[in-house]
């Protein structure tokens, strides 16, 4: 303590305070239990990115910067589209939203069940023959497409509306699949035209089987667009 005082003298700065080091000008040097600073703000020895940031390891590279306005540190962006720890990118509210919430997630689990019904209809339906699964399945494949169609109308919305979500490639091809399942789901409907099971097995059943792993994957795009870069999310 006497030895830091010292050096301060001789320095003409002022001495540091209990429990503080004193860095090269005399100001305490920022610790990672003290307050989160604001954007821009400057609390360590050097004044770099590591400023505005809770932890060490939350410290950005030294290629991050912030956005034009932007006060939240966790807003900080990079030029990698997958933010290391203690980063995230800028939310993309949804234009089809009631209340700043968005419908189309709403609306995607009800072709998504419909559709997986009518899947495991026609499993069913190959297993035992029973034609009350035949009939479940054309009720579901009809349904999986009306509420399909919904679904895509908002969330064309969106896709048409906002531009940094088509800057995507992950929005193309999870538009562009749940296009195709339902265009699958609608040929296959046309070929059940009675309850009898004619034209479950095999060719319905494949392409209810088609149909739902493209869900399986669009499902995961849509996944990533809103956990990932926050597609649909509210701003702070």
């Amino acid at each position: 303590m006497h030895e830091t005082n010292e050096t301060a003298d001789r320095t003409g700065a002022a001495p540091a305070a209990e429990g503080e080091t004193a860095t090269a000008a005399g100001e305490p040097e920022w610790r990672p239990n003290d307050p989160v600073p604001l954007a821009g703000a400057s609390g360590t020895v050097d004044g770099s990115a590591a400023d505005a940031w809770s932890s060490p390891e939350a410290t950005p590279a030294m290629d991050v910067t912030a956005g034009s306005g932007a006060t939240d540190p966790r807003s900080f962006v990079g030029s990698d589209q997958t933010p290391s720890r203690g980063l995230r990118n800028p939310p993309i509210p949804s234009l089809a939203a009631i209340n700043w919430h968005p419908i189309h997630p709403m609306i995607v689990p009800l072709p998504i069940g419909a559709l997986a019904g009518a899947m495991a209809s026609d499993v069913a339906f190959a297993r035992t023959g029973d034609q009350f699964w035949a009939r479940a399945s054309r009720v579901l494949l009809g349904a999986g497409i009306a509420t399909g169609a919904l679904a895509g109308a908002v969330g064309s919305v969106d896709f048409t509306g906002r531009e940094r979500i088509r800057e995507h490639p992950e929005a193309w091809v999870h538009a562009g699949g749940n296009v195709a399942a339902l265009a699958l789901s609608a040929v296959n409907l046309s070929m059940r035209r009675d309850d009898s099971g004619k034209g479950v097995v095999p060719m319905g059943l494949a392409l209810s089987l088609l149909t739902g792993t493209i869900l399986a994957v669009t499902g995961w795009l849509g996944g990533e667009l809103s956990y990932r870069y926050r597609v649909g999310v509210t701003p702070d």
